[in-house]
């Protein structure tokens, strides 16, 4: 039956009579455990004939059962004894993956399989004992994970980034007696062994293991921890005023108070019936109430956690029981009868101890030189501790990042999973054929198969669930193919729709910049028609549009815990309301989240209001609100208060109430606090459907709902492209578009950023720093300039440049303190100031503080130029100037200008005329020296003048 060879060296053969020498062993047993390495311990005597050959580490020893290759590893210790018998101690193949390490590397996009696939390529490149990748039927939620390696050997890796988060079992196998391991990763027994361990027939003894150490009925199970409010420091007392802790910033006993070691974290309680516990009925009946506490910290919607709690009850938490027992494995007497094998799954029947189930097999303890006594350890599954059970169960998930392989070929992978799983399958099964269908099952009877091919008229499917299914794989009659995966080098369709949708945890941000966490629906789609394709991804969450829920708090009562504190359920009418009592009670104010408000509007507060006592009442009603943001230091403006009174009718019928508040022009966000006027502590009121909406009245209390869907789509046709990103919140859409065509490129979008240097027909260039260069600008209605510019002094400013480089100005107008100032850069390199445009005309800088140099003017220079110049009337050369001019010639100027620096001498370059230098006169400059003139003139007039009176008085006498 056994068969032990060193390398090719036959050491043990129970065919063979015992006297044998050569092959005769001291003692050889063989453990086999799941998803481990296993040992074989065996002595030689000084006769054998592998006993001076084998050596540690390098011969490999290998292990067969009916002539077929089961194991295989290498010495690993040994010891000699008196007698001079040699033990060794051999590890199986598997712990050949402690010989190599894993470097540095980050994984994203890839499936499990490929992950697996590629760790043993690496052990592969650098060990000399190589393995072959098998089957892997383990995927996590999207067949794609993110992975880090970071120096951790080949076997450490696969324990710590797969078995450990996704579960499932490692196997070692061999195919034709190759020496070479083939490794499996399966995601559950792969065999039903058709073997029935029977009390009275084959079962022996059996010890029954049952470890409830970490057994429970009831979970409470705590998220991620909740995000603290800085802004709500403080709250007020039933008089309205602040009740403030300086020395904390936040007041002993709010929801806002906080000790770093009671933290708060998210709970079932708003979707559980306000209840933190998540029970087993069934379970609480059987053993009572036992409760365990279960971090899922990486949680926070509060309907996921409900669920991940409910799956802890249902498949993760179980009572740990194992069975350690021994029976004859029928093989050995009868050939047809299977072989039980590690990581079987196998029934024992037990009458006497009340047992009947089907336990895997995890551990097989071998005496090779006598079978028969096998030892066989069975469990229910892997056992896990509460301690592990926190973020590591999904931390693949919250990870994951989506998209398609691509450092690996999906397909030849593919073609290896799959030669692997029909290879593996051997004798495994039961085939039945029936009236009217071929059946393959794992068990010979249908109602108790669980993996069946169905094969009809009608398809060909797989299940995983039985008989009737539902089905994961098949081929229907009516042309469809259903499956987790496709892989093919090519797949040839007239039309191809291709959807696939998820759901995650997302963190949004709302209007009050308050990020919270909710359920988002992702579907992306790949479909072509007959003139186009069609390329998209939606995202969606769901939530209601009136204030109190803000898309983040719930507005009826049933779920309004998280908007308001102090929720309290009696019953009959009373179930579901938010009870408040007298002033000084626990329960006497209740508080609503903070709200985005709008200035000068008015806002309706609403509620069904019941009471417990018959007179009529006063319910206090305070807006509180802030009148601006904090600053940017952190500064927070004075909260302030608005009251209403609310007067309740007498009877204790529920009726609904409202009150309104008209906001003041100053507002940015508030909150509601309400409370009851009254000394009588047995008195009680309880609120039911709270609104609190913009307007003059209350309207129907039923949510509004609101979807926010962001969508992203590329539309490709013969003749264009179109991309198109939009997010919808209610009825309002924001729509950026682009869309190309062989005439023209459209952009549409409410705001466009453009990074880098941007440049159009080098006629147009924006630079990284912001400047614009463009040719020519024609501006048909209006051009805005804004100030704070580093390099115009804080002003709003053109420059004009004498030169296409991005130097300094030679001329600016800038716009400061409501006025137009002009300004040159001068000669000698410095900046003159012009003057200032104001109202409609241009005010010279003339200050004596701004100038130097002052003298007054030369008269003979004076008279000399003004005598001189000559002035005519002309018509200009510039293109569509038709107009006469009075002027003065440059170049007659000049010959009699003796200081050629005077400003009244000007040139310039035009570009239209091949940048030829022209001549300018600045005709302010001559005004002075007309003047000087003038008063010389005027002087002579008024001598004259003197003159003539003088000759007249003389003239008289």
């Amino acid at each position: 039956m056994y068969l032990i060879k060193a390398d090719d060296l036959i050491i043990y053969d129970d065919t063979i009579p015992f006297n044998d020498k050569e092959i005769d062993v001291i003692d050889a047993k063989l453990t086999l455990q799941e998803s481990a390495a296993g040992q074989l311990d065996l002595t030689l005597p000084p006769s054998n004939c592998g006993y001076n050959t084998i050596q540690r580490l390098t011969t490999t020893i290998k292990v067969y059962k009916y002539e077929k290759l089961i194991w295989t590893g290498r010495v690993l210790s040994e010891s000699i004894d008196f007698f001079g018998n040699r033990s060794l101690t051999v590890e199986g193949a598997l712990a050949f993956l402690n010989d190599t390490v894993q470097p540095q590397d980050e994984f994203h996009n890839m499936t499990v399989l490929a992950f697996l696939n590629h760790l043993i390529e690496v052990h592969n490149k650098r060990s000399e004992r190589k393995f072959k990748m098998g089957s892997c039927t383990v995927e996590d939620a999207n067949d794609s994970i993110y992975r880090f390696t970071n120096y951790e050997t080949t076997i450490e890796a696969i324990n710590e980034k797969l078995l450990k988060r996704l579960n499932g079992l490692i196997r070692v196998r061999y195919v034709d007696n190759d020496p070479t391991p083939v490794i499996d990763y399966l995601k559950d027994q792969p065999r039903v062994n058709s073997q029935v361990i029977q009390f009275g027939e084959n079962l022996l003894d059996f010890t029954k293991n049952w470890d409830m150490s970490d057994f429970c009925t009831v979970v409470l199970p705590l998220g991620a921890e909740e995000e603290q409010d800085e802004d709500f420091d403080y709250e007020y007392d039933e008089n309205g005023n602040p009740i403030y802790d300086s020395e904390n910033n936040t007041t002993p006993g709010s929801n806002n108070y906080h000790n770093e070691s009671l933290r708060k974290h998210i709970t079932v309680a708003p979707v559980n019936n306000n209840s933190i516990f998540v029970p087993n009925n069934t379970m609480v009946a059987k053993y009572g109430w036992i409760e365990r506490v279960i971090e899922f910290n990486d949680v926070h919607v509060p309907e996921n956690l409900l669920k991940y709690a409910q799956d802890y009850l249902k498949d993760i938490q179980f009572d740990a029981m194992e069975l350690e027992l021994q029976a004859v494995d029928l093989n050995y007497y009868n050939l047809d009868a299977e072989s039980i094998e590690i990581s079987d799954s196998i029934r024992v029947v037990s009458e006497p101890h009340g047992l009947d189930r089907r336990f895997p097999v995890k551990k097989l303890s071998i005496p090779l030189m006598k079978p028969e006594n096998t030892t066989f350890t069975l469990g229910d599954s892997n056992t896990t501790s509460l301690t592990s059970i926190n973020t590591d169960i999904n931390e693949d998930v919250y990870n994951r990042i989506d998209g398609l392989p691509s450092k690996y070929s999906v397909l030849e992978l593919a073609r290896k999973n799959a030669t692997a799983l029909l290879n593996m399958a051997g004798n495994d099964g039961f085939l039945v054929l029936r009236k009217n269908e071929v059946l393959v099952m794992d068990e010979p009877k249908i109602e108790n198969a669980r993996n069946i091919w169905r094969w009809n008229m009608n398809g060909f499917a797989h299940s995983s669930n039985g008989y009737r299914g539902p089905f994961d794989t098949a081929i229907t009659m009516d042309g469809w193919i259903m499956g987790e995966h496709i892989a093919a080098n090519s797949i040839h369709a007239q039309q191809i729709d291709v959807n696939y949708t998820t759901t995650q945890e997302k963190k949004w941000q709302d209007e009050l910049s308050d990020n919270y966490w909710t359920n988002t629906t992702v579907q992306s789609k790949i479909q072509n028609a007959a003139d186009n394709i069609l390329l998209s991804v939606e995202e969606s969450a769901g939530g209601n549009d009136n204030l109190l829920k803000n898309t983040r708090n719930p507005q009826d009562s049933t779920d309004l815990h998280s908007a308001f504190s102090g929720i309290e359920y009696n019953d009959g009418y009373k179930e579901n309301c938010f009870c408040i009592g007298a002033a000084g009670t626990t329960n006497a104010t209740l508080y609503s989240s903070e709200m985005l408000l709008k200035p000068g509007l008015t806002y309706t507060f609403s509620t069904d209001i019941s009471k417990n006592f018959n007179e009529a009442g006063t319910l206090i009603v305070n807006l509180g609100y802030f009148e601006t943001k904090a600053d940017a230091d952190g500064n927070k403006n004075a909260k302030r208060l608005v009251g209403k009174n609310i007067t309740l009718a007498t009877g204790q019928d529920r009726k609904r109430y409202d009150c309104s508040f008209a906001t003041p022009a100053k507002i940015y966000k508030g909150w509601l606090q309400i409370g009851l006027d009254t000394s009588v502590t047995s008195r009680k009121v309880y609120l039911n459907r709270l609104k609190f909406e913009e307007g003059g009245k209350n309207t129907y209390y039923t949510p509004n709902t609101c979807e926010l869907v962001t969508r992203s789509s590329l539309k490709l046709t013969s003749d264009s492209l179109k991309a198109e990103v939009s997010k919808k919140i209610g009825p309002n859409e924001i729509i950026s578009a682009i869309n190309i065509s062989p005439e023209t490129i459209a952009i549409k979008s409410g705001k466009i950023k453009l990074e880098g240097i941007v440049t159009a027909n080098k006629n147009f260039r924006i630079s990284e720093a912001g400047s614009c260069i463009i040719k020519s600008l024609v501006v048909h209605t209006g051009m805005e300039i804004y100030p704070n510019n580093n390099s115009g002094g804080n002003v709003s400013y053109i420059d004009f440049h004498s030169t296409s480089s991005s130097g300094d100005f030679s001329n600016r107008l800038a716009s400061k303190n409501g006025n137009f100032v002009l300004y040159n850069k001068g000669y000698a390199g410095g900046v003159v100031d012009l003057g200032v445009l104001k109202y409609n005309s241009l005010q010279r800088k003339s200050d004596r503080r701004l100038k130097t140099d002052i003298k007054e003017l030369d008269l003979e220079k004076s008279l000399y130029l003004v005598q001189n110049l000559i002035p005519y009337q002309f018509k200009m050369t510039t293109k569509g100037d038709d107009q006469l001019h009075h002027g003065f010639i440059y170049q007659e100027a000049v010959e009699l200008v003796d200081d050629k620096d005077w400003a009244f001498l000007q040139e310039f370059e035009d570009e239209d005329l091949g940048k030829t230098t022209f001549g300018a006169l600045d005709y302010e400059e001559v005004i002075p020296d007309l003047l000087n003139v003038c008063k010389f003139q005027q002087k002579q007039i008024k001598d004259l003048q003197e003159r003539v009176e003088k000759l007249e008085a003389l003239e008289r006498r």
